[in-house]
């Protein structure tokens, strides 16, 4: 059954904060923090986007990605724990039919991703290739 929790802070870069975020994302939740001025989508406790600043934060330090890093990244975790194909990103990035080079396309920009977002095994979520087909962004 899912629930959904409502929680007001008139500081969110505080302690508490933090503490809270950390306690529901180690329990597998997917949180999503509304704010003000924008969405913030929690990935991990050390990984923020800011939707409406197109920004992605790894704890304090500002992650740069390209604009179609950014985008996979987002189509990733609005797609958790899901297959992905080559064709599916293709087509959904670059609004066009793939001819034959969307896996090599996408490859690169997923290959440059995983390089910036420094995932690993220690992280709560990582991007896994699924040979042959695709990727699945996975959150633990």
């Amino acid at each position: 059954m899912k629930k959904i929790i409502v929680i007001k802070l008139d500081d969110p870069d505080d302690f508490f904060y933090n503490s809270i975020l950390s306690l529901f994302s180690s329990h597998g939740a997917d949180v999503k923090i509304i704010t003000g001025d924008g969405t913030k989508i929690s990935v991990a406790p050390e990984l923020t986007i800011h939707q409406s600043e197109r920004r992605v934060f790894s704890s304090d330090s500002e992650i740069i990605l390209t604009r179609k890093e950014y985008d996979i990244f987002l189509y990733f975790i609005q797609n958790a724990n899901q297959v992905l194909t080559f064709t599916q990103i293709y087509e959904h990035l670059w609004q066009e039919p793939d001819y034959g080079t969307g896996q090599e396309v996408v490859s690169h920009h997923v290959r440059s991703l995983r390089r910036k977002l420094q995932l690993d095994n220690r992280s709560s979520c990582r991007i896994c290739s699924v040979r042959g087909i695709g990727y699945r962004f996975e959150k633990s």
